[in-house]
């Protein structure tokens, strides 16, 4: 326990006053207060130390010399009046401040990661849970099979084509979820997290035109009568005969990210002023409002979500780090240091929290777990 003299806290009360206190010394005068263990003061309360505060302070200048200073003494005047509610005001703020507890191993290991979930919307609004289909069980709806593999991959199959070209699906993944998916003609694709992808149940024999809102990986398989494959997305349209790509069009960002693995794709912005651009391998189009511009990347870290891995390069701590906050849907404070680290390196997408903050600090990262006042888990890290 904390102890006090009157002279030692008279001192601290005018310092603080005047604003000349430091950071110790106003955490003293809480503590100061704290100690008292007195009931949170209600708005009659407050009013009522007041009143009692001003009377003591005029009964003693009454009864003291005048000052030869009026200054000064006004100054007394409002110090004094004001000492029992500054200390006052100190206990409210720590009261106030939300609990922080630490968050220990038994507790991280309870989060677990995201998995494979996705729903499928058909064209009369009816919705299947993919992940409540068995792995290698059929779904038969009119003239198409629905079926998922023991990996929980979705396949559709259509008996008749021409019933079932002009019906449009829409698979979409919630957050801390993908879903892999194998269109009528072979193309595979896989959805991130919180995306959305409609495509028609049969290709006709036109241009294969699909639309998605997210991110999501594409292996085009190439059509015997090398129709174009059209990926369309806000501001954008991507065609491509055969290869394989990664799309990133969240609505809530500024800038759509068009990435090549293999093949050629060619990127056209709804803006035809801004113009096209044909990619190569390894390139990757950025599309803003005002331009599209192309450069090369690490292959590795921008498809890294397909192999299930967070991918830290050196520059993108933060972007990794709310990757990994969506995923266990935890909260994340990153407090930068000055240090200057880079952190690189790769880390599994399907280990329960405990193991994953084990790997952050193994990269040098300082991680502090916390628990906010509803149970939720808060990594501090720096």
């Amino acid at each position: 326990m904390l102890t006090y003299n009157m002279k030692d806290k008279k001192d601290l009360f005018s310092n603080y006053i005047a604003r000349e206190e430091n950071l110790a010394e106003r955490k003293e005068i809480y503590d100061w207060y704290d100690e008292q263990k007195q009931p949170l003061p209600n708005e009659a309360s407050i009013r009522e130390l007041e009143i009692r505060a001003k009377k003591r302070v005029f009964t003693s200048i009454r009864a003291a010399a005048v000052p030869k200073n009026t200054k000064r003494l006004l100054q007394a005047i409002a110090a004094a009046a004001s000492i029992s509610l500054v200390a006052l005001m100190g206990y409210l703020y720590w009261a106030q401040k939300p609990a922080v507890l630490p968050a220990d191993e038994q507790r991280l290991a309870q989060v677990l990661p995201g998995k494979q979930q996705a729903i499928i919307t058909l064209p009369d609004g009816q919705v299947i849970a993919a992940d409540d289909l068995k792995a290698n069980e059929s779904l038969e709806i009119g003239s198409f099979t629905i079926t998922k593999d023991q990996n929980g991959q979705i396949t559709y199959h259509s008996k008749h084509i021409a019933h079932v070209k002009d019906q449009m699906h829409t698979m979409q993944t919630p957050q801390a979820a993908t879903y892999d998916l194998i269109l009528s003609d072979g193309t595979k694709v896989r959805l991130n997290e919180q995306s959305k992808l409609t495509y028609p149940v049969a290709f006709g024999d036109g241009d294969r035109i699909v639309y998605l809102e997210g991110e999501a990986y594409f292996q085009v398989t190439k059509s015997s009568s090398s129709s174009r494959f059209i990926v369309k997305t806000a501001r954008q349209e991507t065609e491509v005969l055969g290869t394989k790509f990664n799309i990133k069009a969240y609505q809530k960002d500024k800038m759509i990210y068009t990435t090549l693995e293999e093949g050629s794709v060619q990127v056209q912005p709804e803006n035809r002023r801004l113009g096209g651009v044909l990619l190569h391998p390894r390139q990757q189009a950025v599309l803003t409002e005002q331009q599209i511009r192309t450069a090369i990347v690490d292959l590795e870290v921008v498809l890294g979500w397909t192999k299930d891995l967070f991918c830290f390069d050196g520059t993108n701590t933060e972007e990794v780090l709310g990757q990994i906050a969506r995923w266990y849907n935890i909260d994340i404070t990153y407090e930068k240091n000055n240090r200057g680290t880079r952190y690189s390196g790769k880390i599994p997408k399907n280990l329960p929290l405990d193991q994953l903050v084990k790997l952050l600090r193994y990269a040098d990262l300082t991680v502090n777990p916390t628990l906010n006042d509803d149970n939720r888990v808060n990594l501090i890290i720096n």
